[in-house]
């Protein structure tokens, strides 16, 4: 096994940001569809949580590999 994690890819800017920007538009709306369920009396499954939780993960993995603010 390396010492170091695997580098990252390159990838412009642009893209990066248009990741992030969907994964966390994603991950709002996805929020704002569960308070939405609840309020009609719905439980949040853990399989919805589970991607909520990734898609978050995600856009912070991203944000913090290429040095995102």
């Amino acid at each position: 096994m390396d010492e170091d994690p695997p580098e990252a890819p390159e990838i412009d800017d642009d893209t990066v940001r248009g990741l992030v920007d969907w994964l966390e538009a994603t991950a709002r709306w996805l929020s704002e569809e569960h308070v939405v369920a609840q309020t009609y009396g719905h439980e949040i499954s853990g399989e919805s949580l589970e991607n909520l939780r990734l898609y978050e993960d995600a856009a912070l993995l991203f944000r913090e590999t290429y040095d995102l603010p």
